[in-house]
């Protein structure tokens, strides 16, 4: 029960961030701070600088041998204690919760780090294109395109191609 009560807290606090029109959440000094509806106590959001050091470093654990041997010897536990519980319906809504929370944090912090990963990608890729003389200045904000200006654009380079295998074929 404190498990559900704790869910809807925080699921209270963060559509109040996210829509910012909560009668507990302010704006002071460039700041948010979560006025508590029962307590009346300010309590500080953190800012996205910390956020940011948060899950990029919950990504780089997640990803590691050691998470890895982590979520291994929880599964072993679960297994382990399945004839404790004689493998009754709550038993297995444990893990089941577990992984659960467990995924839907995880999709979160993949999607942020990916978004990141591709990010820095497209501004390695942007500075060498800007060093190449002669390169298309388009190429370098190509991921701005829509779908249809994308394969149109694809279309075009599969036609240079196709016409280099020609000037290639004529001239041998």
């Amino acid at each position: 029960m404190r498990f559900f009560f704790l869910a809807a807290i925080v699921l209270t606090i963060v559509g109040a961030v996210i829509i910012n029109n909560a009668p507990w959440v302010r704006l002071r000094a460039n700041r948010l701070t979560y006025l508590h509806p029962y307590t009346l106590r300010r309590w500080p959001i953190p800012s996205a600088a910390a956020i940011e050091r948060f899950s990029t470093r919950s990504s780089e654990w997640a990803g590691s041998t050691t998470a890895f041997i982590i979520s291994l010897a929880v599964v072993l536990a679960w297994l382990a204690t399945g004839p404790l519980f004689a493998f009754s319906d709550t038993w297995q809504l444990v893990i089941n919760t577990i992984t659960s929370v467990a995924t839907f944090v995880m999709v979160f912090l993949i999607q942020r780090a990916q978004n990141k990963d591709s990010l820095a990608m497209h501004l390695k890729l942007s500075e060498l294109i800007a060093a190449v003389r002669g390169s298309a200045d388009r190429m370098m904000v190509v991921e701005e395109l829509t779908e249809a200006e994308l394969r149109q654009l694809h279309a075009h380079y599969l036609e240079l191609v196709q016409a280099r295998k020609t000037d290639e074929t004529t001239r041998s």
